[in-house]
């Protein structure tokens, strides 16, 4: 298509700077780099690119086409976000030490905020050997970033949200959401739908599971659920200015690659716009960019593009449990057959449910139960670990697949621990609690064939089982796992 020459204003131009394309050509190319975000009044890009040997944030003017370099000095400038006031927030990090010296040190450097202020001054906002990163700042000025501070398992990749009331008031920030897992678990780009009440951002779950993407409530971050499919692996979520919708960076099985999704939030609705990563919105809400080979392209919305329908929240049983199998206050060590009718199926909805006397050690790991099929002789297991009740069973390729609840019980008092296992996800709950989930992303293992169930070997003698508890449906006295509707609601 032929390129257009305008003579108008600075508005009129970058508009058409960024419709050069039709909606059939390839998204218009703005700048090289990655992660480009734009600026409050729509006339910058903020952006990072590698420079050789390491990468810089800097500043595209889209009228001008010109571009501000914000950090030039050494060390890693990355994932830039605007400010209401138009200022700039940044994580940089420059070690001047090995890890080992620095240490012997003390020396504070890392991963840490910056503010790049109107008048092109920069100023530290968090200090500390640690890994602040992905940001956003609300339209009320509020600072939300992730950060290890403080996490028991940082150097497994564990990371926090973390809120400040300002930017410049980052050192007092306070965590405000935790991932619920052991290891491998960790949150990454916040955002904040334009009227403040509801709340996006990527987290990892424990072991295998790819990253999804999160929502909740402002005020109630606990209460958050996965926004996408159990199938599907997403990151970088941002909120269009319409505060219905939700782009983010997703993967499909039969994508040629990452991808750019819009999702409607309420609705679950999903369509594809561009095969890329890292989305931005215009503040007008008519066109989106996003990074494709570390290049940043642009592109209008179509109308065809906000998805239309409702997906499913998942469904849960409404019939009654029905227990198969009960085993009164088994001994250690304990072994028999599964009965038949523990032959469930691989779309079945099933529980294994158990009470015991925990003796409080949080050092050990004491397996309460197992259960086996043709499958996987450990299709099925309730165990502490750290001290934090876990259920798990097999994914469909016969990986280890475990969720946890998250949270140390009283010893002082009975603990039930019921783990449940749906066609698409495993979910823990404690004491009745709302139930932890995990999604299945390559599918469960079938449960077909029942072999034999074992009591834990490994269990303190001062850890007694009062029964364990085998069965089919939605357990009694266990809450339904929030969806969608809940977190609207």
């Amino acid at each position: 298509m032929r390129e257009r020459h305008y003579i108008v204003s600075v508005a009129v131009l970058t508009l058409a700077l960024l419709s050069a394309c039709t909606r059939e050509d390839r998204p218009a190319v703005l700048t090289e780099g990655e992660n480009g975000v734009w600026s409050p009044d729509g006339s910058r890009i903020a952006f990072q690119r590698h420079n050789g040997r390491d990468y810089d944030v800097g500043v595209y003017d889209i009228p001008s086409r010109r571009t501000t370099w914000v950090s030039r000095d050494a060390g890693e400038s990355v994932y830039p976000a605007w400010t209401p006031a138009g200022e700039l927030v940044y994580s940089h990090c420059a070690l001047t030490q090995t890890a080992y010296r620095a240490m012997k040190t003390k020396d504070s450097d890392g991963f840490n905020l910056r503010l790049w202020r109107k008048d092109g001054t920069t100023v530290r906002l968090t200090e500390g050997r640690t890994f602040d990163s992905t940001c956003t700042v609300a339209a009320d000025g509020a600072l939300w970033f992730v950060s290890a501070r403080d996490c028991p398992r940082a150097a497994f990749g564990q990371s926090r949200l973390w809120r400040a009331d300002s930017p410049q008031g980052a050192r007092e920030a306070k965590p405000v959401y935790a991932p619920k897992g052991e290891w491998n678990c960790g949150v990454a780009s916040p955002s904040v739908s334009p009227d403040g009440k509801f709340v996006v951002w990527a987290e990892l779950r424990d072991y295998w599971e790819g990253w999804t993407v999160m929502l909740a409530r402002g005020d109630d971050l606990d209460g958050a659920v996965p926004l996408l499919p159990h199938d599907m692996v997403g990151f970088s979520p941002t909120w269009h200015p319409d505060g219905r919708h939700v782009l983010l960076t997703g993967f499909r099985t039969g994508d040629a690659g990452w991808t750019v999704y819009l999702v409607n939030a309420e609705t679950g609705a999903l369509s594809k716009l561009a095969q890329g990563q890292n989305p931005s919105v215009s503040p007008d809400g008519r066109r989106y960019l996003f990074d494709d080979t570390r290049t940043i392209r642009v592109r209008d919305f179509a109308a065809t593009d906000f998805p239309r329908g409702a997906v499913a929240d998942p469904g849960y049983p409404t019939r009654p449990e029905q227990v198969v199998m009960r085993l009164e206050r088994p001994q250690a060590n304990a072994r028999g057959a599964m009965p038949a009718k523990a032959a469930f199926g691989a779309d079945s909805v099933w529980f294994a449910r158990t009470v015991v006397d925990w003796d409080g050690d949080a050092s050990k790991y004491q397996n309460v139960f197992k259960g086996g099929w043709k499958t996987s002789d450990l299709g099925c297991q309730l165990y502490f670990a750290k001290g934090t009740p876990h259920f798990a069973t097999r994914d469909a390729t016969g990986q280890h697949l475990s969720v946890s609840s998250g949270r140390i019980p009283r010893h002082d008092r009975p603990v039930t621990i019921t783990g449940i296992r749906t066609p698409t996800a495993i979910y823990v709950s404690v004491n009745g609690g709302v139930p932890v989930e995990h999604a299945a992303t390559a599918g469960l293992v079938s449960t077909t064939a029942p072999t034999i169930w074992r009591i834990g070997d490994n269990l303190n003698p001062a850890t007694k089982i009062r029964f364990v508890e085998l069965g089919t449906g939605w357990p009694k006295g266990v809450p339904a796992p929030r969806t969608r509707k809940d977190v609207f609601r």
